[in-house]
C-alpha cells in the first residue's frame, strides 16, 4: 500500500480545512513559456522575392501549360490530313452531279 503522508487522494483534498478567508485556491499551474524564435524575420525584399516566385508560379501552371503548350504545337504539328474518300462514298457523290443542259 502507499504511504497516506506522502500520496494525495480526493479524500484528504476534502477533509483539508478551508483558510481563513473562506475559499480554498488551488495553487496555479506553470504555464509552459513557447521557445523564442529560430530564424530573424525576412526582409522585405525577400517576402516580395517570394510573392513574385508564386505569381509566376500560378501564371506558367495557369496559363502558359494548359493554354500556350497547346497552341504552339497545334502551329507546328499542323493539322492532320485529309484522307481519301472510300469507294463508297465516291459512288454517292457522283450520282449528285447533275448533266449540263445543252440548251445553247
Amino acid at each position: 500500500m502507499t504511504d497516506s503522508t506522502t500520496s494525495t487522494s480526493i479524500g484528504k483534498m476534502i477533509s483539508q480545512p478551508t483558510p481563513p478567508g473562506g475559499v480554498q485556491v488551488a495553487p496555479q499551474a506553470r504555464v509552459p513559456q513557447p521557445p523564442p524564435p529560430a530564424e530573424d524575420k525576412p526582409s522585405k525584399v525577400e517576402v516580395w522575392g517570394w510573392k513574385l516566385y508564386g505569381w509566376c508560379t500560378y501564371l506558367i501552371e495557369m496559363t502558359l501549360i494548359p493554354v500556350v503548350f497547346p497552341l504552339i504545337i497545334s502551329q507546328v504539328v499542323g493539322p492532320p490530313p485529309v484522307p481519301p474518300p472510300t469507294a463508297g462514298a465516291r459512288a454517292t457523290a457522283a450520282s449528285h452531279v447533275t448533266p449540263a443542259s445543252s440548251d445553247c
